[in-house]
């Protein structure tokens, strides 16, 4: 009994990743790609030539950024890793900009890391499977430390992978990435006002709100 409840919570906490595996499943086994490379054919100057059957495709023109900033920008990236470079600056973007501090790219959020290591451009799905697992395994470990019930667990797990910050920008790379890491960031606050001195953990849990700043 106590191993059978073992899996349930652990098939819970774990639901992240197997929801967005079902979800992303033929572009996980590289017969897709999870990038809006239509967005280009819709764009100068390949809109002069666009394919006669491009147009019977849905295509969602607010996707722009996920298709003209961030892959070129972690492809320069990509390339300088292969060639064994330290990729310090990226001169193809506007005047120049500096890679490793550059929001766009995100070059030491784990996130990031399938679509460099992994062949191009099957690994945008993977990082989607880790933003989107990562985010809802701290929000269920999050609500566990509150005492909640598994199910409300799984809830919570699931507002915070249903929040329009997330969910809107999910390809939205810099957006989404830092989405992740605020259930773990609450996750730690409590953990440390557990920790803490019972006179300071009324403050710790009050500067909750201030988290996410």
């Amino acid at each position: 009994m106590q191993r059978r409840d073992r899996a349930i919570g652990v098939a819970c906490a774990m639901g992240g990743f197997l929801l967005l595996a079902v979800a992303l499943a033929p572009s996980l086994a590289g017969r897709q790609a999870f990038v809006p490379a239509d967005y280009w054919l819709g764009a100068v100057p390949f809109a002069f030539a666009q394919p006669p059957a491009w147009r019977q495709f849905r295509s969602n023109t607010l996707l722009g950024d996920p298709a003209l900033l961030y892959p070129p920008q972690l492809w320069v990236l990509r390339r300088a890793i292969a060639d064994g470079e330290i990729p310090l600056w990226n001169r193809w973007t506007r005047a120049g900009e500096a890679v490793l501090g550059s929001g766009q790219t995100g070059p030491f959020a784990p996130t990031t890391w399938p679509i460099l290591l992994l062949p191009w451009p099957h690994g945008f799905a993977w990082a989607a499977l880790l933003r989107f697992g990562l985010l809802w395994l701290g929000a269920y470990l999050f609500a566990r430390s509150l005492g909640l019930a598994r199910a409300w667990c799984v809830a919570v797990a699931a507002g915070f992978g249903c929040a329009p910050l997330f969910a809107v920008h999910f390809q939205q790379l810099p957006r989404a990435t830092a989405h992740v890491a605020l259930p773990w960031l609450l996750l730690a606050c409590e953990r440390l006002a557990r920790a803490a001195p019972h006179g300071a953990r009324a403050w710790l849990r009050a500067a909750w709100p201030l988290a996410p700043l």
